[in-house]
């Protein structure tokens, strides 16, 4: 199984659009159906409005939580367009120690560093 994790988000002032009308989310759900798992983070702005292409159909969307299992301020939750819960997996995002510049490590925090966690799991 061949497995993509991505931090990329678009969104739409509104609902105007509907589920799966973007090329984004499109080209996600194609990819899912010829046989890919398509992690994507749920985003960091803290609203009621997942953006694409994490609102897509077919894809795990992944949110953060902290050590105690809290779900930060940060962390961008459904509902999708048509109505639809997302994220559907959360992972560890607040102070994850990771590679930095000049071979040191640096903590960041964020849905973009929980997803890559699941990913993992997921290959």
């Amino acid at each position: 199984v061949d497995v993509v994790s991505a931090s990329i988000g678009y969104t739409l002032h509104g609902y105007s659009h509907t589920v799966g009308d973007l090329p984004i989310s499109i080209a996600c759900d194609k990819a899912v159906k010829k046989g890919m798992v398509l992690v994507i983070a749920s985003g960091n702005t803290g609203r009621r409005q997942i953006p694409q292409p994490a609102d897509a159909e077919y894809v795990l969307t992944v949110g953060a939580i902290d050590q105690q299992g809290q779900i930060p301020n940060f962390v961008t939750h459904g509902p999708t367009a048509d109505g639809r819960i997302k994220p559907e997996l959360m992972a560890l995002g607040v102070d994850v120690l990771m590679a930095g510049p000049d071979s040191g490590y640096v903590r960041a925090s964020g849905t973009s560093m929980a997803t890559p966690l699941v990913a993992g799991i997921v290959a």
